[in-house]
């Protein structure tokens, strides 16, 4: 009897999402105390809608420029139909997991051709790796479910789209991809942003400066821009309820007020959170780097497009985040202005490199 690979492939992906589903269970408990302080305040505002009435930060309307308005509005529906706050961490949860997982599988079975890798590479992506510049790969628990998540939860997909786009010469799945991007930045618009920009610049690595690229990114970029124009719309009632006023009162209250919140932006902020990250927890970054370099060794002597493209999202990553980070410096010691992007949020993405070059070893070591 022939097995259908539409069947081998759903196989795959229910083993790989009920074992995602077990570590998550297991290994990574519901934390509530270690809730976001947007959490945090926007589940006060629904038990008290009162709640930090008057705060310079927090109250009033002034929440809303915090609160993503499709994500937290979705918390709210169901809250108030369930009427648990807790449990709405849990009813998002199951589609953040399977999305994720299956993403990846997709994108490793796209690379290896073997199932048993892409699901055990699948597998492994469920891994929570924190400390990167104040984000995360992957999910930190239920409690801790928020607009990042939903974004990086379709990072695999998307940078299926954008691989097999740019290697397949395939314009429209390009444009797709980017217009994806777009619409995921209603959802979380930093890393929309970020995100977008690095593919542009991996895409600009990967093709040159030809006429034809440079007209694909620009429509992709229109792209993007048209899919987040509903939050752009939505943000622009709130804009003018931002406090703006301590900086023209009192300039060195506002500086001491930036250097107490946003110290994490600034040079001394980012040496401490990549020493977390590469030191501390040393063992979720260097074993993946040596995996990823071992593996271009091992495979240059074919010429693998796949590869190439995987080596300039590195290079993107990288240099997006770090003119990210120069350009918030600039801002903050050149005119005081506190950072709006607020830390590089974009370097968790190398992880969607890192565990497809995990999947490739697999698949080499399982032959």
């Amino acid at each position: 009897m022939t097995v259908r690979p539409a069947l081998l492939h759903a196989v795959a992906v229910a083993i790989a999402l009920v074992a995602a589903f077990s570590v998550l269970l297991f290994s990574n408990p519901n934390r509530l105390t270690h809730d976001q302080i947007v959490h945090g305040t926007f589940i006060a505002r629904l038990d008290d809608p009162g709640a930090f009435q008057g705060d310079y930060l927090f109250g009033d309307d002034r929440i809303e420029t915090h609160n993503n308005y499709f994500v937290y509005g979705a918390m709210q529906w169901l809250r108030d139909r369930f009427g648990h706050q807790e449990l709405i961490y849990w009813y998002f949860l199951p589609v953040f997991v399977a999305t994720l997982t299956i993403g990846m599988y997709a994108l490793l079975w796209y690379a290896t051709r073997q199932w048993l890798a892409s699901v055990l590479g699948a597998l492994a992506a469920n891994l929570y790796v924190p400390y990167i510049f104040m984000a995360s790969w992957g999910l930190p628990g239920p409690s801790e479910v928020g607009p990042r998540e939903v974004f990086t939860m379709f990072v695999p997909l998307l940078f299926l789209g954008f691989v097999r786009g740019a290697i397949e010469r395939r314009g429209g799945l390009l444009f797709g991809t980017f217009a994806a991007v777009g619409i995921l930045g209603n959802v979380h618009l930093i890393s929309a942003f970020n995100f977008a920009l690095v593919l542009g610049f991996t895409f600009l690595l990967w093709g040159g400066l030809a006429w034809q690229n440079i007209r694909r990114l620009a429509l992709g970029g229109a792209a993007a821009l048209l899919g987040v124009f509903p939050h752009l719309i939505i943000y622009s009632r709130f804009r003018h309820l931002l406090p703006r006023g301590l900086a023209g009162i009192d300039p060195a209250a506002h500086r001491e007020a930036i250097l107490a919140v946003a110290s994490h932006t600034l040079p001394l902020g980012h040496l401490k959170m990549f020493w977390q990250w590469a030191a501390v927890e040393w063992y979720l970054l260097w074993p993946f780097v040596a995996i990823f370099v071992f593996m271009l060794w091992r495979r240059r002597s074919a010429d693998r497009p796949l590869d190439r493209v995987s080596v300039r999202f590195v290079i993107s990553v990288i240099a997006v985040n770090a003119v990210i980070s120069a350009s918030q410096w600039l801002k903050f010691f050149a005119f005081g202005r506190a950072p709006f992007f607020q830390i590089p949020r974009g370097m968790h993405f190398l992880y969607v490199v890192f565990f497809l070059f995990v999947g490739i070893l697999l698949a080499q070591i399982i032959e």
